[in-house]
């Protein structure tokens, strides 16, 4: 879905749900609070006030090869993510090799350090490395970084190796 903010001030709050689709604001005065439950933002850009994303707020974000796409968050003044926040970006269609999107810039990010991670585990898209980092030019930036693995990384065999990038190609 999509949900469309108006001028003034407003508060998107989530406490215990979930949210999936586009949020747009005409002039950039929201407020989002993630407290407890997730917001996964479906691309384009979004220009906010501030931010917080609670111990068991969530926050993922859409990436693609098509800017238009990618999911970028501006905010003006702070966001914060507290001890137990997450967050999950969502690879591009289409198979690429590897790629560096900006998807959250702050005035003053508070917090990073409880999101920055490598993600391994349950749910991680299988042949990709992937990780949520600081930008190393500005402190206030967050980016997700992948990079699809090589079949000596994914543990295949000679045979599978050999297959490995014509089937890559093929669902390309």
């Amino acid at each position: 879905g999509a949900v469309a903010f108006g001028a003034g001030a407003d508060t998107f709050h989530i406490n215990g749900g979930f949210y999936f689709g586009r949020v747009t604001d005409t002039d950039g005065a929201l407020t989002v609070d993630v407290s407890n439950g997730g917001l996964v933002f479906n691309g384009g850009t979004l220009n906010i006030t501030q931010a917080h994303f609670g111990s068991g707020g969530q926050l993922g974000v859409v990436l693609s090869t098509s800017p238009s796409l990618t999911t970028f968050i501006n905010a003006s003044g702070t966001v914060t993510f507290d001890a137990g926040a997450s967050i999950t970006p969502i690879i591009p269609i289409g198979l690429p090799v590897s790629g560096t999107y900006d998807f959250l810039t702050a005035g003053t990010l508070v917090g990073a350090s409880n999101v920055v991670r490598t993600i391994t585990g349950a749910g991680t898209p299988y042949i990709y490395n992937l990780a949520v980092q600081v930008d190393p030019g500005d402190a206030n930036t967050l980016q997700a970084v992948f990079a699809l693995k090589t079949p000596a990384q994914l543990g295949l065999n000679p045979n599978q190796s050999a297959a490995f990038n014509p089937i890559i190609n093929a669902l390309r």
